[in-house]
């Protein structure tokens, strides 16, 4: 992650100058370039005169400087500027000779070769000054050049299944190890050594497709792998990608069940949900009783209902009717439209009360006793009238 603050505070009081060549420099090359005696040869050799001497690649060890937040908040030419300006141990004032090929790694640190295998023992652990903080160089293994992978197993899954997956596909690691392992604490999960620099064709569909799961059997799960090769590991392995894909896609549902009311009356809420709560009672004692018993209890219990209801509605429709004895005529011919309206549900409440003894379904017979009850006291009600 860029560091703005330290940006800032650096490049406020450190130019940022490009190293060019001077001219003494060009004039000697120049010289050589135009003279009609110089051979292709000398011609080359004059022109890369200021470049380290190559060296087999045998006689070469690879160096690192982890130093990931610096790599991320400034470009390699200011961080080796730092290096070269500011003052360092003197370890690494008599090394840096023998060191060359200065490289930066994306999201790990900075890389160089060194030539002296006598230096390469005291540059490990030595910290260096980048850009006013101090990193270590990491202390160089021989075999630090070895591919190797992270594997996060799946349950079930051991490492002598991964060496036996390996060892099957022609690539037999050389060492696998707890990912974390000191002091006696051992991780579940393994790193596996292999015995190349490349990554084993078993780990690759093709040079730019690595594997990152891997099944080592059948009935086992997925077990995931993470690559030293840093590019390899950008994004979540594939079956993780497809959860996620599949998450996205569907959204979340927000349509009613079939079965949830879709509208209730505020006058009546109170006692709608007080008779289901008496419903879902009886279907509690329902599961050990015979058909007859719940027809007699669900009776019982539209009598109580309706005498409970009656009472409170019969007080309330009282006083209504002894306002309306003050009333006009006119008054009176809607009492009467009335009675003949309350007949009217009168009649199907009696209609609906059938139909409901006759249900052979639990749960709907006592919802439409709850709904024949109120109804029926409503029209009781309401054809209480003044005459």
């Amino acid at each position: 992650m860029v560091d703005l603050e330290w940006r800032k505070s650096w490049y406020s009081s450190h130019k940022n100058d490009r190293c060019r060549p001077t001219d003494t420099e060009f004039t000697s090359v120049k010289r050589v370039y135009e003279s009609c005696n110089s051979t292709p040869v000398e011609r080359r050799l004059a022109a890369t005169i200021s470049l380290p001497t190559p060296v087999p690649a045998e006689e070469t060890y690879n160096m690192l400087i982890p130093c990931k937040s610096a790599v991320a908040t400034f470009p390699l030419t200011v961080l080796l500027d730092s290096i070269a300006t500011t003052p360092q141990p003197t370890t690494w004032t008599t090394a840096k000779s023998a060191c060359r090929d200065f490289a930066r790694v994306k999201n790990v640190g900075i890389s160089f070769n060194c030539t002296d295998r006598e230096m390469v023992t005291k540059l490990g652990g030595l910290k260096l000054t980048l850009c006013g903080r101090p990193f270590a160089i990491r202390v160089y293994s021989e075999f630090s050049h070895l591919y190797w992978i992270g594997v996060t197993l799946a349950q079930y899954v051991h490492s002598d299944d991964i060496y036996n997956y390996f060892d099957k596909a022609g690539d037999a690691p050389l060492l696998i190890k707890s990912t974390y392992d000191k002091n006696g604490i051992q991780s579940r999960h393994i790193t596996v050594n292999f015995s190349t620099r490349a990554v084993p064709l078993s780990l690759l569909f093709d040079m730019h497709d690595p594997v990152r799961e891997i099944y080592v059997s059948e009935d086992s799960g997925l077990s995931y792998i993470q690559h030293k090769n840093v590019n390899f590991n950008n994004g979540p392995p594939p079956s993780i990608s497809a959860n996620q894909a599949n998450t996205q896609a569907v959204p979340p549902t927000t349509t009613a069940p079939a079965n949830a009311p879709t509208a209730v009356q505020d006058h009546e809420s109170a006692a709608s949900n007080a008779s289901m709560g008496e419903g879902s009672q009886r279907e509690n004692a329902s599961a050990a009783d015979s058909d007859e018993d719940v027809e007699d209890k669900a009776e019982d219990s539209d009598d109580d209902d309706i005498d409970d209801d009656d009472d409170d509605d019969t007080d309330a429709h009282n006083n209504a009717s002894n306002q309306s004895t003050d009333n006009n005529s006119g008054d009176a011919v809607n009492d009467r439209t009335d009675e003949s309206n309350s007949s009217d549900q009168a009649e199907n409440s009696e209609s609906s009360a059938s139909s409901i003894c006759s249900s052979s379904d639990e749960d709907d017979s006592d919802f439409l006793d709850d709904t024949s009850s109120r109804d029926s006291v409503l029209s009781d009600t309401n054809a209480v009238q003044v005459p």
